[in-house]
């Protein structure tokens, strides 16, 4: 407050005393901020990479500025993505943070991205259990924060000839359309490979025949016809489209280990899962719906009674 002394004679009364004022002294904070790079920052030619800023004492509007090789990029977003041709090319963000009491600007750590020559496989597949219709399954692994995302599976490189040996695989996820890109090495081009699909708890299931690997983007689609398949096994999906047979859960010995066959091993754990309402991200959940129920109880008798086995070469 503030008292104020009239040197007039006639005042009256002499002093005034003014109103009150309370000052909030808020702290200096200091702004940071991290990055991260998905899908990581070790990628294949052309692989669209997504960097993506985390601040801390950012304030309620934070702003960003991206710089790659030092030259600014990209708008004011807490993300940046972009299709990456060039090897030892690096980012950082620069974010200016909207508190009151902030000191300066926080300058993240420089992400080096190493950029490899790489095959790209585009390929399509459906699982039967997982399967919709209308060309789209179900979101399985996390339908609330990936409700784009099925589910991941295993693509296999093998070789033409007895015994077909392995000669890349790759592990990533499909979307609900079916539709998935695994980036394999270079090597593998002018060379004729079997593609092998494998999921948790479908069937393994093989290309009818070799494929020929002359350019770096190959497109595969298993969806079209069951012939697609080795023994064109596929299971009909109904309208024309064919997926991975469901309800390849195990070998009844050694969890996690399959047996390549539809049978009374299979019977047994979803009988097992039935009998203690199982629920959540788990093998016998064919439907992919996060319970074991009547659905998925059906689905494997179907399967099992038709002895559903892999076919290979």
């Amino acid at each position: 407050t503030c008292v104020l002394t009239s040197n007039l004679s006639c005042a009256s009364p002499l002093t005034a005393t003014g109103n009150s004022l309370t000052m909030t002294v808020s702290p200096v904070v200091v702004p940071t901020v991290g990055i991260s790079a998905n899908p990581g920052s070790t990628i294949c030619t052309g692989t669209n990479v997504t960097f993506t800023a985390t601040p801390v004492n950012g304030g309620t509007t934070p702003s960003y500025q991206w710089k790659r090789n030092g030259i600014n990029v990209g708008t004011n977003s807490d993300s940046y993505t972009e299709n990456i041709f060039s090897n030892n090319v690096n980012f950082h963000c620069v974010m200016t943070s909207s508190s009151s009491c902030v000191a300066g600007s926080a300058v993240s750590d420089t992400i080096t991205l190493t950029v490899n020559p790489c095959v790209q496989l585009d390929l399509k597949v459906f699982i039967q259990g997982f399967y919709l219709g209308g060309n789209k399954m179900i979101p399985v692994i996390d339908p609330i924060s990936y409700p784009s995302i099925c589910d991941t599976i295993t693509v296999e490189l093998r070789e033409s000839t007895p015994p077909f040996s392995l000669v890349s695989a790759v592990t990533d996820t499909i979307d609900v359309f079916g539709n998935g890109k695994f980036f394999f090495p270079n090597t593998i081009l002018n060379q004729v490979y079997y593609i092998v699909i494998k999921h948790r708890n479908s069937l393994e299931t093989w290309s009818s025949s070799v494929v020929s690997i002359i350019n770096p983007i190959l497109n595969f689609d298993f969806s079209i016809s069951a012939n697609r398949a080795y023994g064109t096994n596929q299971a009909s999906l109904g309208d024309g489209n064919f997926g991975l047979w469901s309800g390849d859960l195990g070998d009844g010995i050694t969890p996690g280990v399959k047996d390549g066959i539809i049978n009374e091993n299979d019977h047994l754990i979803m009988n097992n899962a039935l009998q203690n309402f199982s629920t959540g991200y788990i093998l016998p959940d064919l439907t992919g719906d996060g319970l074991v129920e009547s659905a998925d109880f059906s689905l494997m008798e179907n399967n099992y009674v038709t002895t559903v086995t892999v076919s290979r070469p």
